[in-house]
């Protein structure tokens, strides 16, 4: 197992704090002045270690990957289970928790179509899941909840807890889906007159 830099900064770090107090105590035990000032001194330099590794570790979580799991209504009269990376690094899926399989449209599993699926920094992949309207599809109205597990380029493991209630939000997207429809609509009959306008 890989150490990271800021896990072995901290520790030398807190090294040097015990190693500043111990002095210190010599220091007021031996009434030595210079042993004091000693051990001040290496309380100073884990301020600075500290700060440091903190701030190595701030970079680190800033630089990593991290998956979100969404719901996407991008395609017109469809849900989709979208993965999304927020983070600032590409990452590759490992393995898929969930409790319950959840079926793909366009073949398999959302665990099959997933795992070893390279998702890039601020990219994301989505999977048709549900038809609007369509009763087949109404037992995929469900709360999902698990665990993504992926890797960053540099083989950093990283995992996520993932939860998405569909039930509590099946009200809220046939909402969305009729405003969906409504601008589809509209786009469709501005693209009629365009196409009357330049036959006339």
């Amino acid at each position: 197992m890989k150490i990271k830099s800021y896990v072995i900064l901290f520790i030398i770090s807190y090294l040097v704090l015990v190693a500043g107090l111990i002095v210190i105590i010599f220091g007021i035990y031996s009434s030595s002045t210079a042993l004091s000032i000693s051990g001040l001194s290496l309380i100073g330099s884990f301020v600075g270690m500290y700060a440091s590794a903190f701030n190595t570790k701030k970079q680190h979580d800033k630089d990593r990957p991290y998956l979100i799991l969404r719901t996407n209504e991008e395609r017109y009269g469809m849900l989709q289970l979208e993965i999304y990376n927020a983070g600032n690094n590409g990452a590759i899926v490992r393995e898929v928790l969930l409790n319950d399989e959840l079926d793909i449209i366009s073949g398999g599993t959302l665990k099959e179509n997933l795992e070893n699926c390279v998702i890039q920094a601020k990219g994301s992949v989505a999977f048709p899941y549900i038809v609007y309207g369509n009763k087949k599809f109404d037992s995929y109205y469900k709360n999902i909840s698990g665990e993504l597990k992926y890797k960053d380029f540099s083989n950093d493991n990283f995992t996520n807890r993932v939860n998405l209630n569909l039930l509590n939000l099946r009200n809220q997207l046939a909402h969305q889906t009729e405003a969906i429809k409504r601008d589809y609509e509209i786009i469709k009959t501005c693209q009629h007159l365009r196409k009357n306008i330049k036959n006339d």
